[in-house]
C-alpha cells in the first residue's frame, strides 16, 4: 500500500495535464476482502498520510486524503459486509464483490474530482465524465485481477482436499506436468 503511495504512476492527459494514478487502492480493496472494513481502512489511511508527509503535501490535502480513502473504502467495506460477502464460488459470491467494488471506484473517483474541480474552477460534470474513464482504465483491470483470486480463494474454500482442479472453478489453467 504505501509504495504505491509512494510512487503513483503518471498518465498523461490532453491539454499536457497529467494525473496520477495509484495501485494502493487495489491493494487496499483486497484487504478489505481478506481481513475485514476496520483493517483496511487503517492500513490505507496510515499508508496515505505517510506518503504524504514523505512527498511535502498540503496539512489540508493529507487530511483530505485520509478521509477519502476511509469514507470510499469504509462504505464499500459495509455494502460487502451487508450483502454478507464472503470468499464463495460462483456468480453469488461475486454479486457482492462487484457492487462493492463499484461503490467503492464511484466514490473514491468523484470526491477527488469534485474537490479538484472547486480548488480549480473547472466544470464538475464534464471533468468527473473524463476522470471516472481513465480511472475505470486504469483500476478496472486491477480490480478484476482481484475478482479473479477472489473466486479462486472462494472455490479452495470448499473444494474437498486434494482436489486441485477445483481451485479455481475453472478459472485456475493448472501446472503443465498436471496436464494429460
Amino acid at each position: 500500500l504505501f509504495l504505491g503511495e509512494v510512487f503513483p504512476i503518471s498518465v498523461p492527459r490532453r491539454g499536457g495535464e497529467v494525473d496520477e494514478v495509484t495501485a494502493s487502492t487495489t491493494f487496499a480493496f483486497a484487504l478489505m476482502l481478506g481481513f475485514g472494513t476496520a483493517p483496511a481502512v487503517i492500513a490505507q489511511v496510515v499508508s496515505s498520510v505517510v506518503a504524504d508527509l514523505i512527498l511535502r503535501k498540503s496539512a489540508w490535502k493529507i487530511a483530505f486524503n485520509a478521509g477519502q480513502y476511509a469514507l470510499s473504502l469504509g462504505a464499500a467495506g459495509m455494502l460487502y459486509h451487508a450483502m454478507r460477502g464472503e470468499l464463495s464460488p460462483g456468480v453469488e459470491g461475486l454479486v457482492p464483490f462487484v457492487l462493492s467494488a463499484l461503490v467503492f471506484f464511484v466514490l473514491n473517483t468523484t470526491i477527488t474530482d469534485i474537490a479538484v474541480g472547486l480548488t480549480t474552477g473547472v466544470g464538475l460534470r464534464d471533468y468527473i465524465a473524463k476522470d471516472l474513464v481513465l480511472q475505470a482504465q486504469a483500476t478496472l483491470p486491477l480490480l478484476a485481477r482481484v475478482a479473479v483470486s477472489h473466486a479462486r480463494a472462494g472455490a479452495a474454500a470448499v473444494a474437498p482436499p486434494g482436489d486441485d482442479h477445483a481451485v479455481g472453478a475453472g478459472l485456475d489453467v493448472g501446472r503443465v506436468d498436471d496436464r494429460p
